[in-house]
């Protein structure tokens, strides 16, 4: 597990530094003010496997989130990204706010409704990533909406 901390103000290092220190497999990078492409690029140049899965700090996950997530890949040799649809946890107002303007509602296409892919359920083929660049550093949301529609061809929403 990677993790990129881009200076956060809460307890949140301390809390994974717990969490390494009874042994958990996480690796943790310090970064004092990295925007979200940036903390993604630093975990995912760190990574050693060919699939890498993201999520983002809110995210409520199932148990089975990873094996739900990659489970394609071993259907579809071709396939170089796979996210599915998972909700953000919204305790406040704020937050609840935050949630309306960060995920986008989708749009209806033969009566399903269809989501760009979503960086808080998804999985990328690492060779997919260095081909492409990685993800702008200089903007502080929809680097990963900009990174799938102009750079990522074939993709899949898997069924969770």
């Amino acid at each position: 597990i990677l993790i990129t901390d881009g200076g956060s103000t809460d307890d949140t290092c301390a809390i994974i530094d717990s969490y390494i220190a009874r042994g958990a497999p996480i690796r943790l990078f310090r970064e004092k003010e990295a925007l979200p492409g940036r903390g993604r690029n630093i975990a995912i140049m760190q990574a050693r496997f060919d699939i890498i899965a993201m999520t983002d700090a809110g995210i409520v996950l199932p148990g089975d989130w990873l094996e739900q997530l990659v489970k394609d890949f071993e259907k579809d040799k071709d396939l170089e990204l796979v996210y599915g649809i998972q909700g953000q946890s919204a305790r406040s107002l704020f937050e609840r706010c935050f949630v309306i303007v960060s995920i986008p509602e989708g749009h209806l296409e033969n009566g399903e409704r269809l989501h760009y892919p979503y960086l808080g359920s998804m999985a990328i083929k690492k060779h997919v990533w260095v081909k492409t660049g990685g993800f702008r550093e200089d903007l502080r949301a929809t680097e990963d909406i900009l990174f799938f529609r102009q750079r990522i061809p074939v993709f899949r929403r898997t069924a969770f």
